[in-house]
């Protein structure tokens, strides 16, 4: 059964469904056209459509909603709830949205800057046990950038790592202490945090370093033979 239907009048590149806490139906779209698309779902069982045009110049390719409790006047977790999206688009550049006032207009609360190509996904940790708030990014320049709201001098940069591809997609776990990172053709890696600070403990080969662990006897590097030379 069909809920509801949107017709756009251009490409959807990106869709993500806000968290619960904010106790509405929402869906955020960024489209090709560099317009992001909200749609809520209404009492009356309608929906209303609130779009942000010209929020990333040539396309928007990532969406991501925000902690509902974030309070920038000191980075920390309110009692309170506000809408928020991180976006990321052609332009190079990471945007913190926030709604203003249920069903009114967005406004652009901060731009990040930092990367030099295309923001291909950013993702928001969301978890009550951590006292601060994180966003990160990753791009076509191979980098992945933390951006952490420190509640001083508001959002903050560092460098999780530059890869040997691009990163395509990021996933936080759950409880938030673990990041995966989709890279290159059909590599992962996967970071945890402890004391602030960010450790690869799981990295999937790349499609070089498969190739690699295959000798000219068609046996793997653990000495198994390749499933090709089992035929």
């Amino acid at each position: 059964m069909v809920l509801y239907e949107y017709l756009n009048d251009c490409p959807v590149n990106c869709v993500a469904f806000a968290p619960f806490d904010l106790g509405r139906l929402m869906l955020a779209c960024g489209a090709s056209d560099g317009t992001i698309i909200i749609l809520a779902s209404r009492d009356d069982g309608s929906w209303g459509v609130t779009k942000i045009p010209n929020a990333h110049a040539l396309g928007v390719m990532a969406v991501s909603w925000g902690d509902p409790f974030f309070m920038p006047v000191n980075g920390k977790r309110g009692e309170t709830t506000t809408a928020r999206l991180a976006t990321g688009g052609c332009d190079n550049c990471v945007k913190i949205w926030r709604e203003n006032g249920e069903n009114g207009p967005w406004l652009e609360e901060n731009r990040l800057d930092g990367h030099s190509d295309w923001v291909r996904d950013v993702a928001w940790r969301i978890n009550r046990l951590f006292e601060h708030t994180t966003v990160v990014s990753a791009s076509q320049d191979r980098r992945v950038l933390i951006w952490r709201h420190d509640g001083h001098t508001g959002w903050v940069r560092d460098t999780l790592k530059t890869f040997d591809d691009v990163p395509w997609t990021l996933s936080f776990s759950p409880t938030g202490s673990s990041l995966g990172v989709f890279w290159g053709t059909n590599s992962m890696t996967i970071f945890r945090e402890s004391n602030g600070q960010w450790t690869a403990i799981t990295e999937t080969p790349s499609d070089e370093d498969s190739e690699a662990a295959v000798d000219q006897e068609g046996k793997t590097s653990d000495g198994r033979r390749s499933y090709n030379d089992q035929q």
